[in-house]
This record gives structure tokens, C-alpha cells and sequence, in this order.
């Protein structure tokens, strides 16, 4: 059990994602998780229930159903800013992780998924135009990376230069 005192006052998003430190240690990791995903649904732009969900998905190799629960959590709510970006943060990820092990078409495929969600961040959250600018260069930076490892300098080239742009 959690001391109460540690507790007092803190954010359900908080409580919740404490559970899943515990549950994680007890080696309970889809407890874990479904601690996580009840953090995230209570306080949707909470920083550390959304991190930490993430983090335990990406270190179980869960990357693709990061991506999924997502979209799952943002079809039962509708436009959600907050659930929004982290979907485009997990993208990203999921990106990163298809690029690493050389699924380059499926990476690129995924990098553009991403762009598309950062882009309808934008339109919910003018005022952090800025952020999803910055998400979407390291789209198109991550685009032509994937471009270069394969070879195709040209193409690299052209999306280095579109990722400037942004």
C-alpha cells in the first residue's frame, strides 16, 4: 500500500499512475497499464500519467498498441487536444521504432500518420502552434533520415529542405 500521506491531495492522473509504479515493480505490467490508461482517461493532459503510459508500453515492445490505445481513448472522448498530442508523441515513437529495425516503408507510412496528427493539433490548439511546428519538423527531419538510410539522397535532400519550412 501507498502511504496516504504521500497521496494527499495529489491528482487522480497521479494516484493512478503511483498504482502502476507498484504494480510494475510487482512485475504486473498489463495491471500496470490499465492503472496507466485509467491515469490518462482522468487527467487527459497530465504530463506523467501520459509519459509513464507510454514508457511502460515502449519498454514492453508495445509500440503499435500505444498508438492504439490512443486512438481508442480519442474515439470514446472526440476532439481532445491533450489526447491528441500524446497519439502524435506515440506515432512518433512508433515511427522511431519501425526505423530502427528497418521497416523504412512501414517508418515512413508512420512518420506521415504522425505529420497528419500534428497537423490537426495545430487547427485544436492555436496557441501551440509553435509545439506542433516542432513535432511536425521532426516528422519530416525523421522522413528524410529514413530516406537516407535507404539511399535515396535526393529525396533525403528534398525533405531535410521541407522540414526547414515548417
Amino acid at each position: 500500500r501507498l502511504r496516504s500521506a504521500e497521496l494527499a491531495g495529489a491528482s487522480p492522473g497521479t494516484t493512478h499512475a503511483r498504482s502502476a509504479d507498484v504494480l510494475r515493480w510487482l512485475g504486473k505490467n498489463s495491471d500496470a497499464l490499465e492503472a496507466l490508461e485509467n491515469a490518462v482517461r482522468a487527467e487527459p493532459d497530465s504530463a506523467e500519467a501520459n509519459t509513464a503510459f507510454q514508457d511502460v508500453w515502449w519498454q514492453m515492445g508495445g509500440h503499435a498498441e500505444c498508438v492504439a490505445a490512443y486512438r481508442r481513448m480519442l474515439d470514446e472522448t472526440k476532439d481532445s487536444g491533450p489526447l491528441t498530442f500524446y497519439l502524435g508523441r506515440a506515432q512518433v515513437g512508433r515511427a522511431d521504432e519501425l526505423r530502427r529495425t528497418g521497416s523504412f516503408e512501414d517508418a515512413r507510412r508512420a512518420y506521415a500518420d504522425a505529420v497528419l496528427t500534428w497537423l490537426r493539433y495545430d487547427g485544436m490548439r492555436p496557441g501551440d502552434h509553435a509545439l506542433a511546428a516542432h513535432w511536425t519538423a521532426i516528422c519530416q527531419l525523421s522522413i528524410a533520415r529514413v530516406a537516407l538510410e535507404e539511399g535515396d539522397l535526393l529525396r533525403a535532400e528534398n525533405e531535410y529542405l521541407a522540414a526547414f519550412q515548417t
